[in-house]
């Protein structure tokens, strides 16, 4: 295969990754409902309503909201290596 082929499909799959992207990004921009932006500390589909209507043991022990988990972050000393 010719050197120029190839650049020329690889100049392709770059142009066409970007404009998925740009395209991900105005809509998100636009709409607000996009899928850029929407990850947070507990993952990318924390934003999801749960499928079932149980609640996790984690949610009736602290008292939390229905579909609301606990987010802990520990201290910086605790994260060291013990001696």
């Amino acid at each position: 295969m010719s050197p120029l082929i190839q650049h020329t499909i690889a100049l392709t799959l770059v142009a066409g990754c970007l404009t998925f992207l740009l395209f991900q990004v105005l809509s998100t921009l636009r709409t607000g409902k996009g899928k850029v932006g929407s990850c947070c500390s507990r993952g990318c589909s924390a934003g999801e309503p749960p499928k079932s209507g149980a609640q996790t043991p984690d949610e009736t022990k602290n008292g939390s909201k229905p579909g609301t988990g606990r987010v802990v972050f520990l201290p910086v000393e605790l994260l060291g290596r013990r001696k």
